[in-house]
């Protein structure tokens, strides 16, 4: 009778389960069936629509996969701008491609930090912090932009 009992509470269980993914879960959305907090959908929604609802955003950070593999686009290699990465050009080669994007915005990390000991390009942080406006934040990121006289 154990045995049976347990099989019917885990099945119970089961069925409870099934029916509150129903209820908070849209089938269509990106993230269903993960086990992805709500504060983090909601992080990760409000950078897409940034990115959906401006020009040739460019993310200079370790984490701008997140937003592109949903978005499905891709900013080739400035969307794993790891100094590893970089091929022969290294960091320079990176800032001279930053550059050669007319109209872009570009989004970096705010925690400096962290890019210390990250792979993430602190050259290019730096360059990018000297030679463009700053204009905003959005969550964790700096926004900058190339000065409309140039």
């Amino acid at each position: 009778w154990g045995t049976i009992l347990l099989i019917v509470v885990f099945f119970i269980c089961g069925i409870i389960n099934f029916v509150k993914k129903d209820k908070y879960y849209d089938y269509t959305h990106p993230y269903y069936g993960s086990n992805i907090k709500e504060e983090q959908i909601q992080y990760l929604d409000n950078i897409c629509n940034y990115i959906n609802e401006n020009r040739d955003v460019i993310i200079i950070s370790r984490k701008a996969n997140y937003f592109m593999n949903i978005l499905k686009k891709s900013n080739g290699m400035l969307d794993l701008a790891f100094r590893g990465n970089l091929g022969l050009e290294g960091e320079q080669g990176l800032i001279q491609t930053v550059e050669n994007q007319e109209n872009a915005i570009i989004l970096i990390d705010n925690d400096e930090e962290f890019n210390k000991c990250s792979q993430d390009s602190m050259l290019a942080r730096e360059y990018i912090k000297n030679n463009y406006n700053f204009i905003g934040e959005i969550e964790d990121f700096l926004i900058y932009e190339r000065s409309h006289n140039e």
